[in-house]
């Protein structure tokens, strides 16, 4: 059993490292857009809160819960969120195969359950420190200061922090935003979550509408 579990550790990293760490070696059709016009980059999740609104930055609070989420993207791109809390609680939420049947999903397509001790909860949250902002951050084309080569059809990652009376912190990063500058960030995700058991979740499956 813990061979078994060892091997599917390190196919986990292998996969989601080749999600966002290189220039993705195919890129795929332009997803169309409501109204027929098309676009490079497909279309995103629901951010959480905390990236669609501003966050004030401030001292440094310790997260009551934090959230990583995985956006789609036109290759083999596993789509889902996982909200953990800090007594251990944790929700993992595997989306569905969105606009074309032939889209790679998670293994799990639903929400999920499981649980964790509150010292795991803590070692997520010091694997997510380097790359944490004070405030929001987003990494996508065209904003200020980001992105200067970007990729089109690439993957999103963001990561939500939050704490009491409304702090929070998030990072959302465009993948198709190739920069060494970024590489870290796929690398913190990574070992925060090769510390849940999710990796039996976090497959890739192809739909097919000949099956559905």
């Amino acid at each position: 059993m813990r061979g078994f579990r060892t091997a599917a550790l390190a196919a986990l990293i292998l996969l989601l490292s080749g999600c966002g760490d290189d220039v993705p070696a195919k890129r795929g059709r332009q997803r169309p857009m409501p109204g027929g016009v098309a676009t490079g980059a497909p279309s995103p999740v629901s951010l959480p809160t905390s990236l669609a609104s501003p966050a004030p930055a401030g001292p440094r609070f310790d997260p009551s819960s934090i959230e990583i989420g995985y956006g789609p993207c036109e290759g083999q791109c596993p789509v889902f969120t996982i909200t953990l809390f800090a007594d251990g609680r944790g929700i993992f939420d595997g989306k569905g195969a969105g606009p074309f049947t032939d889209m790679d999903t998670t293994t799990l397509v639903g929400s999920r359950t499981f649980k964790v001790s509150p010292q795991t909860y803590r070692e997520v949250v010091a694997a997510l420190e380097p790359v944490r902002p004070s405030g929001r951050r987003m990494i996508v084309e065209n904003e200020p200061g980001e992105c200067a080569d970007h990729i089109p059809d690439g993957a999103s990652r963001s990561i939500a922090w939050a704490g009491e009376a409304g702090r929070s912190d998030a990072l959302h990063w465009a993948t198709g935003c190739v920069e060494p500058r970024y590489a870290p960030i796929q690398r913190s995700i990574n070992s925060a979550l090769a510390k849940l058991p999710v990796i039996e979740w976090i497959g890739l499956t192809r739909r097919s509408s000949a099956i559905e």
